[in-house]
């Protein structure tokens, strides 16, 4: 992903629930796990007020900065 992610950004990404069914989650960025430096981990508040932990190649940025 060329776009860099940081806390408070907005993003999405795309849960396999079941085979072909799929679900779209959208949060906030609330945490970074930089404990290992070629895993980027992110935690994210979801709509539904969950806190999830996310792979970095999972997240797709929602808003872009002017």
């Amino acid at each position: 992903m060329g776009d860099r992610l940081k806390i408070g950004d907005l993003v999405e990404w795309l849960e396999s629930i079941y085979p072909k069914v799929h679900k779209i989650n959208r949060g906030i960025i609330i945490r970074k796990n930089g404990a290992m430096e070629d895993l980027e981990l992110y935690k994210v508040v979801t709509i539904d007020n969950e806190a999830v932990w996310v792979y970095g190649t999972d997240l797709r940025k929602l808003e872009e900065e002017c």
